[in-house]
């Protein structure tokens, strides 16, 4: 049997017009998963190095607010700023639950973000 967890946060960006400064400054602060383009759209993914969720959104509203100005523009110009929880679905337990504060909801809303999930398959079986 495996166990039902949280994986991680991803924060997945979109926009029609380059964000190569957006990408390289936030890449300072945390891992680039991906950057490029996809059908004529600018894609970046990135993952901290956090592990709490909380902390993960933390992270991310302080990486945002510390843009320069320029950059931060790029950011406001992204038509999605998508924060993907990752999970790894499983057979234990019964129920999994996770719960978000409303300082964590109000910091995504606050950067313009939407909250995404994604569930994996297990891996181990």
């Amino acid at each position: 049997m495996t166990e039902i967890c949280f994986l991680n946060i991803d924060l997945d960006l979109e926009s029609d017009n380059n964000i190569e400064l957006l990408v390289e400054e936030l890449g300072t602060g945390c891992t680039i998963m991906h950057s490029g383009i996809v059908e004529g759209v600018h894609h970046a993914s990135f993952e901290t190095g956090e592990l709490k969720i909380e902390n993960i959104i933390q992270e991310y509203a302080k990486l945002v607010d510390g843009l320069s100005f320029s950059a931060k523009e790029m950011w406001d110009s992204c038509k999605k700023k998508s924060f993907n929880f990752g999970f790894e679905s499983g057979t234990q337990p019964r129920s999994f639950y996770v719960g978000l504060s409303e300082g964590a909801v109000s910091s995504i809303f606050k950067l313009g973000g939407r909250i995404d999930f994604t569930i994996y398959p297990c891996t181990n079986e």
